[in-house]
């Protein structure tokens, strides 16, 4: 993508993001977009200034760091979802309490019970899946 791909994108997706459930409704919060390592996302200051403009703050990955969420990819990624699928629906069945809306407090603590409910050898088993796991590292043959 170049530069000005992106800056031409820009508007509709700041005004996409402005317009999604719960961050429509809270106007005076800034949002937190983490983009990829790709150069163009953060090398245009017009494109930057659109998402500032929404209060959008723009957070660039390190280029070339996939390798850095492998282990997370493998099964804990899997596990929080799982976990957070079973909240979301704890609190859609609560709409007498949240009279049908989630708000970003609730979320805060779905992600917390992702946190909680994950098992250590979820970290153990994608590490070693991964060979990133500093006792059970396979070498490659020189």
């Amino acid at each position: 993508m170049t530069e000005e791909a992106w800056l031409e994108l820009a508007p509709n997706m700041a005004r996409g993001i402005r317009q999604m459930p719960v961050i429509h409704d809270m106007p005076e919060w800034w949002v937190l977009k983490i983009i990829d390592g790709f150069g163009a996302h953060t090398s245009s200051a017009d494109a930057m200034q659109i998402y500032y403009d929404k209060k959008i703050v723009l957070v660039k990955e390190e280029g070339d760091s996939s390798h850095v969420c492998q282990a997370y990819d493998q099964k804990v990624a899997k596990d929080d979802k799982s976990s957070m699928r079973g909240s979301l629906a704890f609190l859609r069945k609560l709409g007498s309490i949240t009279k049908g809306v989630i708000d970003a407090w609730q979320l805060i603590t779905v992600g917390l019970a992702a946190v909680r409910e994950l098992e250590s050898d979820s970290w153990v088993y994608s590490f070693k899946k991964v060979n990133l796991h500093p006792h059970h590292r396979v070498s490659f043959p020189e």
